[in-house]
């Protein structure tokens, strides 16, 4: 949206974000072990035409890091509300009977 508010044509993007994670701690092998990512490292590709003046190009950059929702959720973290529901029924009783 950011790039065709400022009228950059976009050829290509690609986004491959990857993570770093000790699973002990998932795994509850060590208590000490943080459960959740390290860090995280998300890799664009945009191509774009190569006449598209390149201060524009770091305009779209600084525009779309400033509105992207989940790079600002991500990088400022937010409160999390865990709704669970577990409702034990007769039928898995009965399957595993079986």
């Amino acid at each position: 949206m950011i790039a065709d508010l400022l009228g950059i044509p976009i050829n290509d993007l690609r986004v491959e974000v990857t993570g770093d994670v000790d699973v002990r701690g998932c795994l509850a092998i060590d208590r000490a072990v943080k459960v959740g990512f390290r860090s995280m490292t998300c890799h664009v590709q945009l191509r774009v035409p190569a006449d598209v003046d390149p201060t524009r190009v770091a305009m779209l950059r600084k525009q779309a890091e400033q509105s992207c929702v989940n790079l600002d959720s991500l990088r400022s973290g937010v409160p999390v509300d865990l709704v669970l529901n577990i409702e034990a029924t007769s039928e898995g009783r009965a399957a595993a009977s079986r």
